[in-house]
């Protein structure tokens, strides 16, 4: 698929969560998305806002919480993956999104990143043998 009929596909869901390691363009990517006029009916948020703010734990309560009355939504940010665990644990199915955006990157992880990958890694094998009606997954390479 082109970055066209990426758009046009991504805009075929109402819930997407854009998911990866760091650095590997899921903010480029969430810029673009709520760029495009379709955008404008979906509630958007990045999660990195919370951070420093909130203890991790008090986040994720916090998106859910955000979340719970919106009918379509685009979310970005490293918390994702956590959001997406923890609303297959608590079977928040009204809530749980019809696409996943993986974004991936062949550039080098920093050293800084390193322990944060393996976290994430866990935290999506968590997810993944939790959730049983997985959404649509995509990647995206960039």
């Amino acid at each position: 698929m082109n970055e066209e009929e990426i758009i046009k596909y991504i805009f075929e869901h109402e819930k997407i969560v854009i998911i990866g390691y760091p650095d590997s363009g899921k903010t480029v990517l969430f810029k673009e998305i709520i760029g495009k006029p379709e955008a404008e009916d979906h509630f958007v948020f990045q999660t990195d806002s919370y951070k420093g703010v909130y203890e991790y734990k008090e986040q994720l309560y916090r998106i859910i919480d955000l979340l719970k009355d919106k009918k379509k939504y685009i979310i970005e940010g490293i918390m994702g993956c956590r959001f997406l665990r923890k609303l297959t644990q608590e079977n928040l199915e009204d809530m749980k999104p019809d696409l996943i955006i993986i974004c991936e990157t062949n550039r080098k992880p920093q050293e800084k990143h390193l322990s944060m990958r393996k976290g994430l890694d866990k935290i999506w094998n968590d997810y993944s043998e939790l959730e049983r009606n997985k959404p649509k997954i995509i990647r995206y390479e960039n």
